[in-house]
């Protein structure tokens, strides 16, 4: 996909408080927070939070703004070893709403995930959110 680019949104520190995330079980501690939005044709069609162990290297953290965190991860030979996947329909949240600029209750796919790498004091969790009319993607699992 030649037209399509990741605008960073934020990277902080904090702690995971999205209630949909309980049923992939965060843990309870300040982690390192990307959130970045995934555009094609100049429209956005996806947006992306992911939580990481806040103790990752500044050389990596660097390559987030730019790259899908897992991309960024493996180029520094972090691989992911288990991924565990809860897809599911509901509304956006308030900071999706307005990133879309869509009305409140719009209905998205959502992707919460939870990722074991080969690094064990990195476990990756998020959630990807897309509103139905403009998701169209191909998965692969190696």
């Amino acid at each position: 996909m030649d037209d399509t680019s990741i605008r960073s949104v934020s990277v902080t520190r904090e702690k995971i408080s999205d209630p949909t995330l309980s049923t992939i079980a965060p843990p309870d501690q300040v982690m390192l927070c990307v959130r970045k939005t995934i555009w094609m044709d100049d429209a956005p069609i996806m947006h992306d939070t992911t939580y990481l162990s806040p103790d990752i290297g500044n050389e990596v953290v660097d390559e987030f703004g730019e790259r899908f965190v897992v991309d960024a991860l493996v180029r520094h030979s972090i691989h992911v070893t288990k991924t565990h996947l809860v897809i599911d329909a509901a509304p956006a949240s308030a900071e999706v709403e307005e990133i879309f600029g869509i009305p409140n209750g719009y209905p998205m796919l959502r992707r919460l995930y939870r990722m074991v790498t080969s690094d064990p004091g990195i476990t990756v969790y998020g959630v990807l959110q897309a509103p139905f009319d403009r998701l169209a993607c191909t998965v692969d699992f190696p």
